[in-house]
């Protein structure tokens, strides 16, 4: 099955044939290979009257991986009985199988390990390892990685005449059992009466959390955990025979557990104390202490009519779990799931991000963050009264960080109601760690909608647009927070530089002399200078002359041409065209110009006056007039008509009147032919 939701069409129509084998093969069970694909193990009657364990590995492609043997590798084939397989990853791309295993008068377990390459390892015993041979009857095992390529077996010992215990093991990757743990195991529990439905899950250092369900109360059964240490100690902070998560009335039982991500469990069970079983969960802590924020008792996840039966457990990814189970409030069996959060809140508590979106039409940097606010913000809850946004750093900056002494923890070690820009926290969210820079708190205001500015970690480049990661953490008055499902979001600088101005030269025996001012943003990479034959060139990468810096450009061209040029920012974004036909370029020899030209004023600035230069294509009628920045007739320099060729008229720096103009910026228009154009003219006083 693909993220979305439709069948591989790389696999087979109805699905693959891992065995075909003689006789039966049933009670299969699956682990993730690491890569896409996984390792199946299962009982198999191929052999005759006797059950053997037998695996294969399927490929992510869909395919049976064709160097293992075909319907399976025989892990155990010893005589008697070898059924109810478990197994779990090895880290390397194989896998630890346990069974319970009749080749002697009781039943006892046994592992096995099997490669990535399909061979059973060499250093393990054929036909496995014994785990536990104790007199009587070994069952129920349920089985977890120790983190260093071995595994940590729990299970059912009934060696106590009369009742169930719950017993543990260590096996270690090379296929030895932890001679630091007893041999046959570490009891778990030895209280009085029985012990059933072991579950155990990895504490994250090593060791394990075995919950399981428990009759030392009476007739019915309540559910325990215990920490067994990487040591095969137990914990001594937990109980002796465990803790009680669960006491109420009538019967629970199928407890199954999953990590909370910090070293302790969050379990599931099935839950008639209201009649009709229900699911309930509870949070252990690594401390060995119920989950204060969630009810004595456990978390209900389904009080629906009908029996709910059977829960199995996933991580959420967030510190929290997934429960889904076997349903019957209709008129048949159904499948339910709720996911409950490491707090014992069900459903999404956490904000929403909506969107993480460009603002338009700045200089970039900045992105339009939106969520929905948290449920708990509403009544019953009025839990939460403010929101802290968060941005993703890289993590090589992180590093510098800390190596400069800046403290980076884990989201929940402090108070992050004294939170400042610059402070660093990290996370792992659906499996990608999190570097976090505070950003901004934003009160809650009984808002549903929020939205906020945000700046990016990186802006846009020419090169691309690099992604930064959002956060926001819905926070109560006191402590508690629940952080949103990251979102990312790219800005992007909208608004190109101004056109460089005054833009002037001069042109003399072969060379070409330019100059501009310079631009005041404060994102400017540079300017793009180039050259081409008349006015209404295009400029392109084939005409660049220049791409620099500076404001000022030396050349010998050997002819005269038209020059335009442009500012470029940082970001890729380039300004309008400034277009220039250098001084003394009007006319070549007293010939004739093929178009229309008009130079830019000479001297610009001007201090006491300028020359105003145009060139005619043939006889037309020229009206030149200089105006103000407001666009008002300041002087009317010519109006009539002129010969074919290069003219120039002269500016005194005087309106009409004969009064000298202020200093500040004017303009030169000249029509002729229904055409108009336009040089600007900067007078200084």
């Amino acid at each position: 099955m693909l993220a979305t939701g439709t069948l591989s069409p790389t696999w087979p129509s109805g699905g693959l044939a891992l065995c075909t084998a003689p006789g039966d093969q049933y009670g299969a069970k699956l682990v993730s290979d690491g890569a896409g694909g996984a390792i199946i193990a299962w009982s198999d009657r191929r052999r005759g009257a006797t059950y053997d364990v037998y695996a294969h590995h399927v490929l992510a492609t869909g395919a049976a991986d064709p160097t293992w043997p075909v319907n399976g590798r025989g892990l155990c084939t010893a005589p008697g009985d070898q059924f109810i397989a478990n197994l779990v990853s090895d880290g390397a791309g194989g896998a630890i199988v346990t069974w319970h295993d009749i080749r002697g008068a009781d039943a006892d377990i046994y592992a096995q390990r099997v490669l990535a390459s399909g061979a059973v390892d060499p250093a393990w015993p054929t036909n496995g390892r014994a785990l536990c041979t104790a007199m009587n009857f070994q069952s129920a095992t349920t089985i977890v990685s120790d983190g260093t390529g071995g595994a940590i077996v729990a299970r059912l010992d009934a060696r106590a005449a009369g009742s169930y215990e719950i017993q543990s093991q260590h096996v270690l990757a090379s296929g030895a059992v932890d001679l630091a743990w007893p041999v046959n195991g570490r009891a778990i529990c030895t209280a009085t009466s029985d012990q059933a439905s072991p579950t155990v899950v990895s504490d994250g250092a090593g060791g394990a959390i075995v919950a399981w369900q428990d009759y030392r109360g009476g007739g019915t059964s309540d559910i325990y955990a215990h920490h067994v240490q990487a040591s095969g100690a137990l914990d001594v902070l937990w109980p002796v025979n465990g803790l009680v998560l669960c006491s109420a009335t009538n019967q629970q039982d199928y407890p199954v557990g999953v990590s909370d991500g910090a070293g302790g469990v969050i379990v599931s069970w099935s839950d008639p104390r209201s009649g009709n079983r229900d699911i309930y969960a509870q949070h252990v802590l690594a401390s060995g202490a119920v989950n204060g924020a969630w009810p004595t008792n456990g978390r209900a996840l389904s009080t629906a009519g009908g029996e709910q039966i059977f829960p199995a457990i996933l991580s959420d990814g967030a510190d929290g779990a997934i429960v889904t189970w076997h349903d019957l409030r209709g008129a048949s069996y159904d499948i339910y799931a709720q996911r409950v959060a490491r707090d014992g809140f069900l459903g999404s508590p956490e904000p929403e991000i909506v969107s993480v979106t460009d603002v338009p039409n700045d200089q970039g940097g900045w992105v339009k963050l939106s969520w929905n606010a948290s449920y708990l913000q509403a009544a019953p809850y009025s839990l939460v009264s403010s929101y802290s946004v968060y941005r993703s750093v890289p993590p090589s900056l992180a590093a510098r960080r800390r190596e400069a002494g800046s403290r980076i923890v884990r989201m929940g070690e402090v108070d992050h109601s004294f939170a400042r820009p610059g402070e660093f926290f990290v996370t792992v969210a659906t499996g990608t760690e999190y570097y976090w820079e505070f950003v901004a708190t934003i009160s809650a205001n009984f808002l549903q909608r929020f939205s906020f500015l945000a700046p990016t970690a990186q802006d846009s480049t020419a090169a691309g647009a690099p992604l930064t990661a959002f956060m926001v953490q819905a926070r109560s008055a006191g402590n508690q927070h629940w952080e949103s499902v990251p979102m990312t979001g790219y800005s992007v600088d909208d608004l190109a530089p101004a056109a460089p101005a005054p833009f002037t030269g001069q042109y003399a025996n072969g060379g070409v002399q330019l100059l501009w001012g310079p631009n005041a943003e404060a994102d400017l990479a540079g300017y793009r200078l180039y050259r081409g034959t008349s006015a209404s060139f295009a400029p392109g990468p084939g005409n660049l002359v220049s791409a620099q810096s500076d404001v000022g450009y030396a050349g010998t061209p050997g002819s005269p041409y038209w020059y335009k040029l442009t500012a470029i920012d940082v970001h890729g974004n380039e300004s309008p065209v400034a277009t220039l036909l250098p001084t003394a370029t009007l006319g070549v020899d007293g010939a004739v110009p093929a178009e229309l030209a008009f130079a830019p004023p000479s001297p610009n600035p001007a201090l006491a006056r300028t020359t105003l230069r145009y060139a005619l294509p043939r006889e037309a009628t020229v009206r030149l007039t200089i105006h103000d920045a407001a666009g008002r007739l300041v002087r009317e320099l010519a109006n009539g008509s002129r010969e074919p060729g290069e003219h120039a008229d002269a500016w005194d720096l005087r309106d009409a009147s004969g009064r000298a103009v202020g200093a500040g910026l004017y303009f030169a228009r000249l029509e002729t032919s229904g055409r108009t154009l336009v040089r600007r003219v900067a007078v200084s006083r």
